[in-house]
């Protein structure tokens, strides 16, 4: 009988050190074309091999944020999805079939603030699930995310920038760009113009988008601005002047394409918050 338990116990010591050994050999290679940081290496190991390396405990059907003693106590920007399922194209580097989906890109942008030094809050609460609970279609998505939006703003009156992140669903042809050979995801900006105080909210999305211009022009589509039938037409954006609706890529865009462009909105946001610019 204690040879049994003894073989049992070896077995499952051996199976941790073979799925170990798969892991980290699948981040050294992911991390060759993503160049993954030690926080998201910690995000990627809790939530797909449920191996703990932090003590903070993690709430259920949520992505756990792995904290770390550099990053600033006081949030100055709010990432939240008002679609949350909006998913990227799957790839062949995806071996743990993980979902590639724009609050997954919320994440990646957050560890890319927060290594320039920005207090960013990912909102984690399941928006679809509050839908749900509450009898909400659709086209009320934005009221539940405004819903969280105030609540966030609430507890961290220090936020400066809310940005609500999508992806499009145009062709891999008009989503995606090439720079010195590097493939990047193009960034949309979307403007609500049945909001009054639209003015207000196209400076600092237009001072975004002119950064990005100078960085590459074919790394920016534009400002979209959208009224009438059949759009939201305020997209929140009523709520503060720096409330940011960006659509990075689309649906046929991969992650690290994503990711790419991220690293370049990261330093742009920097550049404002620390500079003070007036837009």
């Amino acid at each position: 009988m204690e040879k049994v338990k003894f073989k049992r116990k070896r077995f499952k010591l051996l199976k941790k050190i073979f799925l170990l050994i798969i892991f980290f050999t699948f981040i050294y290679f992911i991390g060759s074309r993503i160049k993954l940081s030690h926080k998201y290496i910690k995000f990627l190991t809790n939530t797909y091999l449920d191996i703990k390396l932090t003590e903070n405990p993690v709430k259920e059907n949520t992505i756990p944020v792995v904290k770390d003693e550099n990053i600033p106590q006081q949030y100055q920007v709010y990432i939240y999805n008002t679609h949350p399922k909006e998913i990227y194209s799957y790839q062949k580097l995806n071996n743990y079939n993980l979902d590639y989906n724009v609050n997954y890109a919320a994440h990646m942008f957050s560890f890319y603030l927060e290594d320039e030094g920005i207090g960013t809050l990912v909102e984690d609460n399941d928006i679809t699930a509050y839908m749900n609970s509450n009898n909400m279609n659709y086209y009320e998505s934005y009221l539940a995310s405004r819903h969280f939006l105030e609540q966030s703003y609430a507890q961290y009156p220090d936020l400066e920038i809310f940005i609500d992140l999508h992806r499009d669903a145009a062709p891999y042809e008009a989503t995606t760009t090439t720079i010195d050979g590097k493939k990047y995801a193009r960034v949309l900006f979307i403007l609500g113009l049945e909001n009054p105080n639209y003015v207000e909210n196209s400076k600092l999305i237009n001072y975004l988008n002119d950064k990005l211009k100078s960085f590459e022009p074919s790394l920016t589509r534009g400002i979209m601005e959208k009224e009438g039938d059949g759009v939201d037409g305020v997209y929140n954006q009523d709520f503060n002047s720096h409330v940011i609706l960006i659509e990075v890529g689309g649906s046929y865009n991969y992650i690290d394409e994503v990711d790419n462009t991220l690293k370049v909105l990261a330093k742009i946001i920097k550049e404002y918050i620390k500079t003070g610019e007036e837009v």
